[in-house]
């Protein structure tokens, strides 16, 4: 259903216009589930992701999480998880860890090479945490909001199909952030 030469993100759309051709439904029916509005809320959540990326937003936050921390193994740990929790509640915890693990690892290389005075056992305890802690604190902020995470919305938009309650992204808010 499309070439190889094109992007890969066409396959899925390329049913839209081959299943009317070849019969196999109308338009209308093949177009629907694309217009689901938890696909949109999905599809904003990358597009904010995006925007991030675009303008290093993600790496502005860094240097201010260090800026306030200091230079504390336990403080650029923590800040780290906060700022991969909350970035994570407004985009998908996948990009939020993708984004900021680059500059944690950064930051590990820096602690490898520049404290001496630390042993080898806690230059690595510093990495598995400080590494850990992103992909936790992702998961975490990920469940706060719809976007966070995938499964956020398959849930929503199950309960929708199956007993006809929608979750507002505010109800979802409330829930789990309170």
């Amino acid at each position: 259903m499309g070439n190889r030469s094109g992007s890969d993100c066409n396959y899925s759309t390329d049913t839209i216009g081959v299943f009317p051709l070849l019969g196999v439904s109308s338009i209308e029916s093949t177009a629907a589930p694309y217009a689901n509005k938890n696909v949109f809320l999905f599809l904003g959540g990358f597009f904010l992701s995006i925007a991030i990326q675009k303008c290093n937003l993600h790496k502005r936050i860094a240097l201010t999480v260090l800026r306030f921390t200091g230079t504390g193994g336990r403080s650029i740990i923590g800040g780290f998880m906060l700022s991969s929790c909350l970035l994570s509640m407004w985009i998908m915890n996948t990009s939020t860890t993708i984004m900021l693990l680059p500059i944690g690892l950064a930051i590990i290389t820096v602690v490898k090479e520049s404290m001496h005075e630390l042993s080898e056992r806690d230059k690595i305890n510093f990495q598995v945490a400080l590494l850990l802690g992103i992909a936790y604190a992702a998961n975490i902020g990920g469940i706060a909001t719809l976007i966070g995470t995938a499964p956020n919305m398959a849930l929503n938009g199950f309960m929708e199909e199956q007993y006809g309650v929608s979750i507002s992204f505010l109800d979802w808010m409330k829930v789990d952030c309170l």
